[in-house]
């Protein structure tokens, strides 16, 4: 079923919602009203279903929803809805990883095993700390399934039971690599989970302890949080998604969505989501060396948790900062033009619309309008 029978497709696609001023937080405004009818125009055209913040140097100028958080029930996005950030989480990772190193605790190019008694066998014991943060240590895939269709045969292995950091790793992060170490960009939810690992071994922490006590405790995220199959959370939009072109909307596949550690397992509302990236792009979270490793493009133009792109602009051309995370209709971007003090935070509960352009429009609109 992909909406409610009884609403149009305007209906689904149009219930925005703009914060409102005493809800956008100290020295923030209400959302601007050209940004704002771009927003609608976009969400109906797409049939967008999540919430967006746009903040420009520090200052909120967009906070608004369309659709639906629980389709069933008939119940409206907003931007106080909690979204699951799936891969976003992996920036949050990689910042704390960061912060270690500016501890003088981490070296970049130690290997992990260094920090991980008894991880590696053969040449993973090799893999260093910036291939996992990049990509290019070589591990197997942790899923290797191609379709819907077949993870409801087969399952998906990694996220079908419970497990902890240590039994992840143990499974799926432990080589032999697939790949020679450090030549090849591979995307693998594997390297973020040595990571989680190397960060509870280093902290004494667990990892979400972790990232409570480095990102979201000093930058006050009280809507940002973890999933966990045990605990209702309040707030939180479900998922939906479309396996098949024009097809109906599913539900996801039954899965213990911690397992994705710290590769994915985080939610948030997209305004504790744009305040962290205006925070970490502004320089407030990480050393400038930090940052330059950080936003530094190796292969596949990815940095150290991210991807290092171009937006054109009136003829300009502008370096950005793309995190994209997508589980399962769980869909979301953060999105930052590099130097120009713009954040983009988009979370959705379906994968029908491609936010890598949906977030682009709304930055050039801010920015032709400056």
């Amino acid at each position: 079923m992909g909406r409610p029978a009884t609403l149009s497709r305007r209906a689904f696609a149009g219930l925005t919602a703009a914060v409102p001023l005493a809800a956008a937080g100290p020295g923030l405004a209400a959302s601007d009203p050209a940004l704002q009818a771009k927003f609608d125009a976009l969400a109906d055209a797409t049939r967008f279903s999540g919430a967006v913040c746009l903040t420009d140097r520090g200052r909120t100028v967009l906070s608004a929803a369309a659709g639906l958080a629980n389709i069933p029930h008939v119940v409206p996005a907003t931007p106080t809805t909690r979204f699951w950030m799936a891969s976003i989480t992996k920036v949050y990772t990689s910042a704390v990883v960061l912060k270690l190193v500016d501890a003088g605790r981490v070296e970049l190019d130690a290997p992990a095993s260094r920090y991980i008694p008894g991880y590696g066998r053969g040449e993973a014991a090799r893999i260093t700390v910036r291939q996992l943060l990049n990509h290019t240590s070589g591990l197997p895939l942790e899923v290797t399934v191609s379709s819907y269709e077949e993870a409801l045969k087969s399952g998906l292995a990694p996220y079908s039971l419970p497990r902890t950091g240590e039994q992840l790793v143990a499974a799926y992060g432990n080589g032999p690599p697939a790949r020679p170490v450090g030549s090849t960009f591979e995307y693998n939810n594997a390297d973020y989970f040595v990571l989680g690992l190397l960060v509870e071994k280093i902290t004494g922490l667990s990892w979400r302890a972790a990232v409570e006590r480095h990102i979201l405790t000093p930058l006050g995220l009280s809507d940002t949080g973890f999933m966990q199959q045990a605990r209702v959370t309040p707030r939180m939009a479900d998922c939906y998604l479309r396996t098949a072109e024009n097809g109906p909307l599913v539900n996801p596949l039954p899965v213990y969505a911690e397992n994705w550690y710290a590769g994915g397992a985080m939610w948030a509302t997209v305004g504790d989501l744009a305040a962290f990236g205006d925070a970490l792009f502004r320089g407030r979270l990480l050393s400038p060396a930090s940052l330059r490793a950080f936003l530094t493009p190796g292969l596949d133009d990815y940095g150290l948790g991210l991807w290092i792109r171009k937006l054109k602009v009136d003829g300009r051309v502008l370096p950005v900062a793309e995190r994209y995370g997508s589980i399962m209709g769980a869909n979301g971007i953060l999105f930052s033009v590099l130097g120009g003090s713009l954040t983009v935070a988009v979370l959705a509960n379906t994968n029908l619309v491609n936010l890598g352009d949906f977030a682009a429009d709304l930055a050039k609109a801010r920015l032709k309008a400056r």
